[in-house]
């Protein structure tokens, strides 16, 4: 038979036949090409969250008091040793009667000391009448020497003309060295006595003065501490952003109450987890991969710094709407924090995590 020639088709014809046999096994073909090339380029690695950690100081109150100041409000930029707050500690009328109180005390101290002072002086004068007695002792020995001496010059030339003994003249020269001693004795009392009257009348002014210095000191110290324990000063531990205050003026703030949280604008590190079941064990050293979460997609790439030791009860970070988030256990690692991401504390982050090569 002759061979007839093929009818020719319409381009509609053969474009609709192409559709309908060759483009769906194209397409399905590219969809797995792409699938593939996505897997490779994005899900390589054990992918995980992390959350980038956030750096707060809690300002706690030491002690107990009204909250009379608050100089900051919230997301306020504050430099570290900034004053934040100040606190009353102890009310103004309690304040006074503290130091009435005080003023009291010192008054019965300077009466007691009134009271030593004037013993003091009455045996200053005790001491005086002493050497006063002793004075005129001396002056009496000294004239019984005079004469003494005058009766062994007399009785001196009678012995010569043999008019007294030997011994009438020896008697009269140990008079005179008796009298002689006790001038020498009674010489060193008075002036002993002299340098103690001195010595106890400059010390006994000496002291009148110091102890109305130190009692005029010590009021002046005891008012100073006083009002620096009236208030206290709540000052930034860090540089950073005001996150929380949980108390505001004339609030009684108890003592150990955090009254302001502070957040610092840069963090150090990334906090991941590894759900369970761990199909990875992290070790310092390991390769990450991270990537934000935001509409501009940011990469980078960084090292696991220290993991834990136990299982920690972390949030899923999957937020379906209409579900709670579930909690459940996960091993956490600290991820070094490369300074090309620009992240806020606390944001989320996905973390693929490169195995070691053998």
């Amino acid at each position: 038979m002759e061979r007839l020639e093929p009818i020719p088709s319409p381009p509609g014809h053969l474009l609709r036949e192409f559709c309908h046999r060759f483009l769906p096994i194209a397409v399905f073909t590219g969809a797995i090409c792409l699938t593939t090339l996505l897997w490779n380029r994005r899900f390589t690695g054990t992918t995980t969250f992390g959350e980038v950690e956030p750096i707060r100081a809690n300002i706690v109150s030491a002690e107990g008091g009204t909250l009379s100041e608050l100089l900051v409000d919230r997301f306020q930029t504050v430099t570290n040793g900034q004053v934040l707050a100040t606190i009353q500690l102890l009310d103004p009328d309690a304040v006074r009667t503290d130091l009435a109180v005080l003023r009291s005390d010192l008054q019965v101290l300077k009466s007691r000391m009134s009271l030593d002072e004037a013993r003091n002086a009455q045996n200053v004068e005790s001491i005086r009448a002493q050497w006063l007695e002793a004075r005129v002792d001396l002056a009496t020995a000294r004239v019984n020497l005079e004469n003494a001496r005058r009766e062994v010059d007399r009785l001196q030339r009678l012995r010569t003309d043999r008019i007294v003994s030997d011994s009438e003249f020896e008697a009269a020269e140990s008079l005179r060295d008796a009298l002689t001693a006790e001038v020498t004795e009674r010489s060193s009392v008075v002036a002993g006595l002299s340098e103690s009257v001195q010595r106890l009348a400059d010390a006994n002014q000496r002291e009148e003065m110091s102890n109305l210095d130190v009692i005029s000191q010590s009021l002046q110290a005891q008012e100073q501490r006083l009002r620096q324990q009236q208030d206290q000063k709540l000052r930034a531990t860090m540089d950073g952003v005001v996150k929380v205050i949980n108390h505001r003026p004339g609030e009684r703030v108890p003592a150990g109450e955090v009254v302001v949280v502070i957040t610092a604008t840069r963090s150090e590190r990334i906090i991941g987890y590894i759900r369970q079941p761990l199909v990875l064990e992290p070790r310092p050293g390991m390769p990450v991969e991270i990537r934000t979460r935001g509409p501009v997609r940011q990469t980078a790439t960084s090292k696991v710094l220290s993991v834990g030791v136990d299982l920690e009860m972390v949030v899923s970070p999957l937020r379906l709407r209409g579900f709670d988030n579930s909690t459940e256990r996960g091993l956490a690692f600290a991820v070094e924090l490369p300074a090309s991401l620009n992240v806020h504390p606390g944001e989320l982050v996905d973390l693929i995590v490169q195995p070691l090569a053998e």
